[in-house]
Formats: structure tokens, sequence, C-alpha cells
């Protein structure tokens, strides 16, 4: 197979594997070669192989420049995956996120956006422009996001208030 031009064509590959696999099994890298490397019993030599390259353009978007969903979702992304650039649409598995950082960054967004999200979610909105997308749409849904951001923040300092009270009465 001749060496495709690069990105593009990694970007192509990706798509198609994964309309026919599990998320998991998309590889992160691709390697486009002439030809295999052979030992002299005809096999393929491992140890010749290139090692893997990402072959991405990297379009740098400053954080601070997103709308204020996307910025948010965007720092926790930065935080969990350890990456210094994202753009909004760039994809959190092919970012280098993990299954199990998926739980992660879902207790990161409950927690500071004071809603509930199921993980499903995470892996079918997958960038952060798309999550943002479906939280906003979900939150129209409701008569007020913001209203229901506050009840739930007044809600767990009642909690954390009568749990005070409760240790007080303990103690005396």
């Amino acid at each position: 197979m001749p060496a495709p031009s690069g990105a593009t064509e990694a970007a192509e590959l990706r798509n198609f594997m994964r309309g026919k696999l599990p998320c998991h099994m998309v590889p992160d890298f691709f390697v486009f070669l002439d030809r295999l490397p052979l030992t002299p019993n005809g096999k393929i030599d491992r140890k010749a192989l290139p090692a893997p390259v990402r072959n991405t353009v990297v379009q740098v978007v400053e954080v601070a420049s997103l709308p204020g969903l996307e910025q948010a979702i965007a720092a926790i992304w930065k935080d969990i995956l350890a990456v210094e650039h994202l753009n909004p649409d760039d994809n959190f598995f092919d970012s280098g996120g993990r299954s199990l950082q998926v739980v992660q960054v879902k207790s990161r967004l409950e927690e500071s956006l004071g809603i509930e999200l199921p993980v499903v979610k995470l892996f079918q909105y997958p960038t952060i422009r798309s999550l943002a997308d479906f939280i906003g749409a979900q939150a129209g849904e409701e008569d007020s996001f913001h209203d229901k951001i506050q009840e739930r923040t007044r809600r767990r300092l009642n909690a954390r208030a009568n749990r005070c009270a409760d240790l007080e009465e303990v103690k005396s």
C-alpha cells in the first residue's frame, strides 16, 4: 500500500474503523509504509518497524476564548488528559483519553456544573463542542438551568450544615 500523505488519510481510516470496531479497539496511531520490513525468513521484522508518530495538525485554541460551557469542559479535559492544547472538535479518545478517565470527567463535570450526566453520554458526545451542545440542549429543556444548579448547591449546603449540627449535638 503506498504511503498516504498524512493526517487526512489517518482521520478517514480512523472514522472507517469506528464504524466497524468498538472504540477501544481503534488504534491511536497509524504508520503508513510502502512495504513491511521482512526478516531473511520472510516474516515481519517487528524490530525494524518505525515508531508510531501522531499524524495530526494541531490547531491551537486558547481555552479562555471558548464559550463558558466549552471552556469548563476543556479545562477539565486538559487537566485529566495532561495536555496543553485542545481544539473544541478534538475527540477525547483521539487526544489520549481512556474509558476509565471518562468516569473522572463525568465526576468533575457533575461537581463543577451541578448536573447529572450519564457516562454513556460522554461516549456519544466525545468532543468538547458536541458535549457542550448536548449539555446546553438539556439545560434548554428545563425551566432554568441556573436555577437547578443553585437549588442543588443549596441542598448540598443544607445537608452539610445538618451534618455539622449533628456532630455538634454528639459532642455536647
